[in-house]
């Protein structure tokens, strides 16, 4: 079996129609998934993914069962088993194309895996949460620890993903990818 090939997915998520795609998916998948989640309260919402506390996720989800949209909780899962894949890619996209655009060596294409693990923590994470909604007595501390612990590592990993992503952009374009997939000039390691 052969390995994953970095410079492949490199070219390949790199490609101005793909990025077209997955930024129209993204944008797509955030706005209904906000819209779903908008009478729950996005920053109560942001908490339940975040907490390392039981007593804390058990309360939002109470208060959410009481004012009844664990419905609309349950339901934003439909897009948000999707939305990590569409942002993983765009992201992953946009760093293949920032990679070239400063002219920067394959050996650095192991940086688009990273919006790949924040959206693979994503998934862990909403399994959690799907578990949890379909059960809130049997919760346990250790569930919501290693659900928190997903959620904050996708949020880390995006966040590097995103400043990353801001850092090749952000500055003056250099070489031109060469046509054999190597790099004119490596501003890293020149």
């Amino acid at each position: 079996m052969r390995g994953l090939n970095l410079h492949a997915l490199r070219v390949c998520l790199g490609r101005k129609r793909l990025l077209v795609v997955f930024g129209v998916l993204t944008l797509a998948s955030q706005a209904i998934i906000l819209s779903i989640l908008r009478d729950l309260g996005l920053l109560q919402f942001a908490r339940a993914q975040t907490t390392f506390s039981k007593a804390t996720y058990l309360t939002l989800a109470h208060q959410w069962e009481s004012a009844q949209l664990l419905p609309q909780y349950q339901l934003h899962f439909y897009f948000d088993f999707l939305h990590p894949i569409w942002y993983s890619c765009l992201l992953a996209g946009f760093i293949a194309k920032g990679l070239d655009r400063r002219g920067i060596s394959d050996r650095w294409s192991w940086l688009l895996l990273m919006p790949f693990l924040a959206g693979l923590m994503d998934l862990v994470e909403n399994c959690f949460h799907v578990r949890f909604i379909a059960d809130l007595g049997a919760i346990t501390q250790p569930m919501i620890t290693m659900s928190a612990l997903a959620s904050n590592l996708k949020w880390g990993l995006f966040g590097l993903s995103l400043a990353l992503t801001f850092w090749l952009w952000g500055g003056r374009r250099q070489h031109a990818r060469g046509g054999n997939g190597a790099s004119h000039a490596d501003p890293v390691n020149p």
